[in-house]
C-alpha cells in the first residue's frame, strides 16, 4: 500500500472515529465543546455584504464570530501525553469544528468510495484505541463495538449521499448558519412538503457521486493530510470528556427550591409486588403481515371507558408523560461509578460508590422503576386502579398517558437489535401490568434502534415492524399500519382529542443515515402524513396532541427537521393543543415563532410566538438528574392546556436513607424507602406565577428568566429535576436560557446567542463566547 493510501486511510480512520465518538461519547455529559458557527456560510456572507459601502465593519465581525471557538472550559482539560503522536503547533490554528468538519469531509467522501469495509475497521480499531486511551476509556471494551456497528453505516451513508461536504456539516450542526429557516416558505406560507430533505436545494437527480464532489482539487497531498488528522486531534481534544464528574451524595435543594423539593403531597404505601420479574423478556413475535396503511382521510377513533366521556364544562383531562426511561437491568448497588466506558454500575466493574436505588452518572435502577409504579399506583386515580379513587388520589387522576421512547440503557457498543427490542417489550410489558387500563401511546426514540441512534430505511424496516409488535399490546394494531411503514401513525383519543406520533429519526442530526433524505421517497412520505393528517383533523373539528423524540429546536435536531415542525406548529396552531417530546433528558420548553424573510434575503426574521414544545424530564437518573415525570392537566371541553407538573424521586435522600438503614434495610424497607422518596417537584403555573399556559405567557416567561436571576437559577435547578440548587448568572446561563426557551430552531438558537455575544463585546471584548451546549448533551 502507497504512503498517500495510508495517509488517506489514516485520516479516514481518525475521521471515522470523530463522527462516532465525538457523537456516541461525548454527549452524555456536561463537555466543554467548540462553539460551533458555519465559517463558509459567515465567509459568503462576508464577502457579499462586504460589497455593500459602509458594511466592512460588520463583514468583519461576522466572520470573526464565525471562526471564534469557545475560551471558557467548564472544567480544566486533562493535558495529553507528552508522546501524544498528534501534538503540533499548528493545532491552536484549527479553532473552528466548522472548519474541521469543512476540511475533513471532502476527503472522507473519496476515501469512502475506494476502500473497502473491513479494512477500514482494521484501521478504525488500532486508532480508535490510541486515541481513547488518551482520555481514560476502556478501549478493549469500547472499539470493537464502535467499529463493527458505527464504521459501516458513516461509509454506506456517505457513498449513498448526494449532498456536499458543505450541506452535510451543516445538516448534522457542525456549521450553524444563524438566523436561517429551512423549513418554511415565509410567514403566510403553505407547509413546504420537503422540509425535511435538503439544505440549500431540492436534490432529484439519480447521478452518482462524482469525484470533484469529494474532491475538488485532486488528490490531497501529504502535509494536506497530516493537517487534517491534526485538526481530528483537536476535535478530539474539546469534543471527549476526560473524567467522570460524580455528584455528590450530599447535595441538597437551596432555600429558593425548598418548597418544592421538600416533602410532597401524601406519604404512599402501596405493594410493590404487581411489577413483573423484569429479566423476564417478551419473546419475539412473528412480524405481522403487512397491511394496507391507513388513510389520514379516514381518521380512526379508539373506544375508551365511559368516564372520559360526556364530560362537564369543568372538568379536566390529565395527562402521563414517561420518556427516557434507560431502564438497566444489569444495574448493579456498590460497583464502581467511573469505570471507563459509557455506563457504569455494572457487576463487572468492581467494588464502588453506585447507591442503592441508582446513580447520577448512571442508568436507571430496576427497583427504582418498581417504585415508580408503586407510587403512580397509590396517589393516581386511573381506571383498573382499585388503591385509590378519585376523592382520595393525592394526586388527582389521569386519563391517558404518552411514552416517547429511549427505553434500552446507553451500552450502545454492546447492543444488539433484539436487546434493544426486548428491553423495550420489557418496559412495555412493566406498564401493561401495572398501569393495566390506563390508554397508553407509544412513540420511538434514537436508542429504541439498531445500532442506537441509527436508521436507514433502506434496510430497517424489520425494526419499524418489531417495535410495531411491542407496541400492539397497549394500542389496537390496525392503529399501527402507518408505523410499520413510516414509524408514524394517529389514533383518536377522545371525540374531538386525536393523538399524532411522529418519526423524528428522520431529524435526528446523530442518525448519520440523514444524509440520504433528499433520495428517499418514505420522507417525504412521512411529511405528507403529518400535514394530511393534521389538515383532516382541522377540517374534522377536532384537536391533536402531537408526540415525538427528539424535539425541533436542539442540537440533535437538524435544521431542516427543526423548521418543519415550527412551520407545522405555526401553520396548524388552532389545531395543535399540545406538543410532548423528551429525549434531552432535561425539564424545560422552546418556543415556536412564525417567520417572516428579510428584504428579500435568506435571512429570516421571527415573527409572533405560534406554539411551545414541552420537553419532559428523564426517568434516568443520567447525567446528573432526578428520576423524574411530566403530568399535563388539558380543559375536557376546549382541550386547552392548564398547567403541568413534574414528579420526581430525590435519588440522594433515597440512598442516604437506604444507607442508614444498614443490616436492616431488606426489600420491604428498602421499598418503603423508594417509595417516600417519589413527590411532586413543581406545578409549571404556580412556581412561575403564570396567568395562563398561553404561548403569549411562556414567551412572557422567557424574557423574565434573561433578567431575573433568582427566577433563571430556579428554572435550572428545576430543569434538572431538583438535583441541587444551580445558581443562574445573567451575564451567561440567563442568557443562555433566555435564548434556549425562545427559539424551537437551532440556527434561531445560535443567532439569539450571537446577538448577546456581540452586546457584550462591544463593553468587554475578552467577555468568553456562550457554547451552545450549555446545558451540556445527554443523549
Amino acid at each position: 500500500m502507497s504512503e498517500l493510501r495510508k495517509s488517506v486511510l489514516f485520516t479516514l480512520v481518525l475521521a471515522l472515529a470523530a463522527c462516532c465518538l465525538v457523537h456516541q461519547f461525548s454527549t452524555a455529559y456536561a463537555a466543554p465543546v467548540i462553539n460551533q458557527r458555519s465559517v463558509g456560510a459567515a465567509r459568503r456572507t462576508s464577502n457579499r455584504v462586504a460589497n455593500a459601502p459602509g458594511d466592512k465593519k460588520n463583514a468583519d465581525q461576522s466572520l470573526r464570530f464565525a471562526d471564534r471557538r469557545r475560551r471558557d472550559l467548564a472544567a480544566p482539560l486533562v493535558p495529553l501525553p507528552f508522546n501524544n503522536p498528534f501534538t503540533d503547533s499548528k493545532l491552536s490554528n484549527f479553532i473552528s469544528l466548522c472548519g474541521t468538519c469543512q476540511r475533513l469531509l471532502p476527503t472522507l467522501k473519496l476515501v469512502s468510495t475506494t476502500v473497502d469495509d473491513p479494512t477500514i475497521e482494521l484501521a478504525f480499531k488500532t486508532i480508535c484505541s490510541q486515541s481513547l486511551s488518551f482520555f481514560g476509556y476502556d478501549t478493549d471494551k469500547v472499539c470493537p463495538g464502535l467499529s463493527s456497528r458505527y464504521v459501516p453505516a458513516v461509509v454506506s451513508a456517505l457513498r449513498a449521499s448526494y449532498l456536499t461536504p458543505d450541506e452535510i456539516c451543516s445538516l448534522v450542526n457542525y456549521c450553524i448558519v444563524p438566523n436561517i429557516t429551512m423549513g418554511t416558505n415565509g410567514q403566510n406560507s403553505v407547509v413546504d412538503l420537503t422540509p425535511f430533505l435538503t439544505l440549500s436545494e431540492r436534490r432529484n437527480d439519480n447521478r452518482p457521486a462524482r469525484g470533484g464532489d469529494a474532491n475538488p482539487s485532486g488528490l490531497m497531498q501529504s502535509q494536506q493530510l497530516t493537517d487534517a488528522v491534526q485538526m481530528l486531534a483537536l476535535l478530539f481534544q474539546d469534543r471527549l470528556p476526560h473524567a467522570r464528574t460524580k455528584a455528590s451524595a450530599s447535595r441538597r435543594g437551596g432555600a429558593q427550591t425548598a418548597p418544592h423539593v421538600a416533602r410532597f403531597d401524601r406519604a404512599a404505601r402501596v405493594s410493590t409486588s404487581a411489577t413483573p420479574d423484569l429479566a423476564r423478556l417478551f419473546g419475539s413475535r412473528k412480524s405481522a403481515s403487512r397491511q394496507p396503511r391507513s388513510d389520514p382521510n379516514k381518521l380512526e377513533r379508539r373506544n375508551f371507558p365511559t368516564y372520559t366521556q360526556g364530560v362537564s364544562p369543568n372538568a379536566t383531562i390529565r395527562v402521563l408523560q414517561l420518556t427516557d426511561i434507560h431502564l438497566d437491568l444489569t444495574y448493579a448497588a456498590g460497583t464502581k461509578v467511573d469505570c471507563g466506558t459509557y455506563l457504569c454500575c455494572q457487576p463487572s466493574d468492581g467494588s464502588g460508590t453506585a447507591g442503592e436505588f441508582g446513580d447520577y452518572q448512571c442508568d436507571l435502577a430496576p427497583r427504582t422503576i418498581r417504585s415508580l409504579f408503586a407510587y403512580i399506583n397509590a396517589t393516581f386515580a386511573f381506571v383498573g386502579n382499585s388503591a385509590v379513587t378519585n376523592e382520595t388520589a393525592a394526586n388527582g387522576r389521569l386519563d391517558f398517558g404518552i411514552w416517547n421512547g429511549d427505553n434500552p440503557a446507553h451500552d450502545f457498543w454492546n447492543s444488539t437489535w433484539t436487546k434493544n427490542l426486548n428491553r423495550t417489550a420489557t418496559i412495555a410489558a412493566i406498564l401493561k401490568a401495572n398501569l393495566p387500563q390506563l390508554p397508553l401511546f407509544p412513540t420511538s426514540g434514537n436508542h429504541d434502534y439498531y445500532p442506537d441512534n441509527l436508521f436507514d430505511p433502506r434496510s430497517d424496516m424489520y425494526q419499524l415492524d418489531g417495535l410495531a409488535n411491542v407496541y400492539a399490546n397497549l394500542v389496537p394494531n390496525n392503529t399501527l399500519n402507518n408505523f410499520r411503514y413510516l414509524g408514524a401513525y394517529t389514533t383518536g383519543i377522545l371525540p374531538g382529542l386525536r393523538l399524532v406520533a411522529m418519526n423524528t429519526q428522520f431529524g435526528y442530526s446523530r442518525n448519520y443515515y440523514v444524509v440520504l433524505n433528499s433520495q428517499l421517497d418514505i420522507v417525504r412520505q412521512h411529511q405528507e402524513f403529518l400535514v394530511t393528517t393534521l389538515t383532516n383533523a382541522r377540517a374534522s373539528g377536532e384537536k391533536v396532541v402531537l408526540i415525538g423524540h427528539v424535539p425541533p429546536g436542539t442540537l440533535d435536531a437538524t435544521p431542516p427537521y427543526g423548521g418543519a415542525v415550527a412551520d407545522l406548529l405555526t401553520q396548524f396552531q388552532d389545531v395543535i393543543v399540545l406538543a410532548a417530546f423528551g429525549h434531552e433528558h432535561l425539564d424545560y420548553y422552546q418556543i415556536a415563532h412564525a417567520v417572516s424573510t428579510a428584504n428579500g434575503t435568506s435571512v429570516t426574521l421571527l415573527d409572533q410566538p405560534t406554539r411551545v414544545t414541552f420537553i419532559a424530564p428523564s426517568l434516568t437518573p443520567y447525567v446528573d438528574l432526578n428520576p423524574a415525570f411530566r403530568v399535563y392537566t388539558l380543559n375536557a371541553t376546549t382541550f386547552e392546556l392548564l398547567d403541568h407538573e413534574t414528579y420526581f424521586f430525590n435519588l440522594t435522600q433515597a440512598n442516604l436513607d437506604a444507607k442508614a438503614s444498614g443490616a436492616a434495610a431488606n426489600a420491604t424497607r428498602l421499598d418503603e424507602i423508594a417509595l417516600s422518596a417519589w413527590g411532586r417537584l413543581y406545578s409549571m403555573k404556580e412556581t412561575f406565577n403564570m396567568t395562563d399556559m398561553s404561548t403569549t405567557s411562556f414567551a412572557a416567561l422567557s424574557q423574565r428568566l434573561r433578567v431575573d436571576e433568582q427566577l433563571a437559577s430556579l428554572f435550572v435547578t428545576l430543569m434538572h429535576a431538583g438535583n441541587g440548587a444551580r445558581p443562574c448568572d445573567l451575564e451567561s446561563c440567563a442568557a443562555v436560557l433566555y435564548c434556549l426557551t425562545n427559539n424551537a430552531i437551532v440556527n434561531y438558537y445560535a443567532g439569539c446567542l450571537e446577538a448577546f455575544e456581540t452586546n457584550k463585546r462591544r463593553s468587554s471584548p475578552a467577555v468568553p463566547a456562550l457554547p451552545l451546549d450549555y446545558f451540556g448533551r445527554r443523549c
